[in-house]
């Protein structure tokens, strides 16, 4: 019979073999994980609360100083209004550390929002489309001299596959890549992409 002892030390072993890890990150644990939502919509106000709640700081960019002003966001530590998405980095401080979910309500303003989160080489972006727009996205993408090395980072459509009926469990399915993205697992956890 395996002591507590041997099981567990076999089990780190296991857990840390280079076969296993499926994403290297550059962040170190006591780095900020800000989560950027841009736009908004029930999954996106639901998304700001289930991932406050998971560690992440909330920031969120919409379209319209209407839209900032309502107080859908309560968790978020700022809402600003940015039209178009225009200058997502500069307006928002995107960098490494951020983690990029666009809910964008048309294709002009979500392919500016996608652009500028992959210049910003965000560590995680992902977009709420379904299969078929997530194919069109990834072409408009190739269109706009965007090279394949820089899309496997996009995580389209996002969240896990949970089949989601409302914006709540939606949310979770988001929160769970969020965290697994961290986690550096994310690579097993999307095996239908």
């Amino acid at each position: 019979m395996t002591s507590e002892k041997d099981f567990y030390g076999e089990l780190a072993k296991f857990d840390s073999s280079p076969d296993l890890v499926d994403e290297a990150t550059d962040m170190e644990e006591d780095d900020e994980h800000v989560l950027l939502i841009c736009g908004d919509c029930p999954q996106a106000r639901a998304l700001a609360d289930r991932a406050d709640k998971c560690g992440f700081v909330v920031d969120v960019a919409v379209q319209t100083a209407l839209e900032a002003e309502a107080g859908n966001f309560s968790k978020a530590r700022k809402v600003q209004a940015l039209p178009g998405f225009d200058n997502l980095i500069q307006a928002c401080g995107i960098g490494r550390s951020h983690y990029v979910c666009i809910f964008a309500p048309d294709e002009e303003s979500c392919l500016n929002a996608l652009y500028e989160a992959i210049e910003s080489h965000a560590f995680y972006i992902g977009v709420w489309a379904s299969h078929e727009e997530s194919g069109e996205i990834f072409a408009k993408l190739k269109e706009m001299g965007v090279p394949d090395a820089e899309q496997p980072p996009l995580c389209c459509p996002i969240g896990l596959s949970v089949y989601a009926e409302n914006p709540v469990q939606a949310s979770v399915a988001v929160v769970a890549e969020l965290l697994a993205a961290r986690a550096g697992t994310l690579g097993r956890l999307r095996l239908d992409d």
